[in-house]
Formats: structure tokens, C-alpha cells, sequence
């Protein structure tokens, strides 16, 4: 088990998230930082190349989750989704916008 030098509460301090900033999962101690929707549209805009949501019939809707919809993104490095599987599901809250 590592001990950090530094708490993360501490480091980050003045960036934690307003509404819930803490929190513990499987063991594991976490904080969340605040938003910040700027920097994570530059990511966004540098990461997703290319992105196609693939309209049929077998998008759903459900009151309680919203829309789900089958899409393909490009990304500019493989390393962005080695993570994921093939045809592995999962939330998102991309909805295909991203700033010009």
C-alpha cells in the first residue's frame, strides 16, 4: 500500500466539485473536481477526429435514460479507447456537438 505525500484533498484544493467532491467506491477513496467545460471541449475537439451516429430503427428512447444510439468516433491516437472492447456499451453524455 502506497501513502501519498501529499493528500489529493489538499492538492487539489479550491477545485474540488461544489456538489459532492468526495466519495468512496470498491475500496477506493475519490474526490471530484469541479467542471471544467472549456478545457474538456479543447480535449474533446483534439481527441474525437471524425464521429457518425448511426440512425435506424433500433434507437431507443427511455424516459429514464434518455436516447441510446449506436456511433463510431475516430480518435487522432488509438491509445484514447484501447480500453474498450469491441462493441462494448457504456454512458456517455456526447452528443455530438463540438465547437467550430
Amino acid at each position: 500500500m502506497r501513502i501519498p505525500r501529499v493528500k489529493a484533498k489538499e492538492f487539489y484544493q479550491g477545485q474540488l466539485d461544489p456538489h459532492g467532491g468526495r466519495g468512496f467506491s470498491d475500496g477506493t477513496h475519490y474526490i471530484c473536481l469541479a467542471p471544467r467545460s472549456e478545457e474538456f471541449a479543447r480535449r474533446a475537439e483534439e481527441i474525437i477526429v471524425s464521429w457518425e451516429i448511426r440512425e435506424d430503427d433500433s434507437t431507443d428512447l427511455d424516459e429514464d435514460e434518455g436516447t441510446s444510439a449506436d456511433f463510431t468516433l475516430e480518435v487522432s491516437d488509438p491509445r484514447y479507447l484501447e480500453h474498450f472492447t469491441k462493441n462494448a456499451y457504456f454512458q456517455t453524455a456526447f452528443t455530438g456537438h463540438l465547437p467550430s
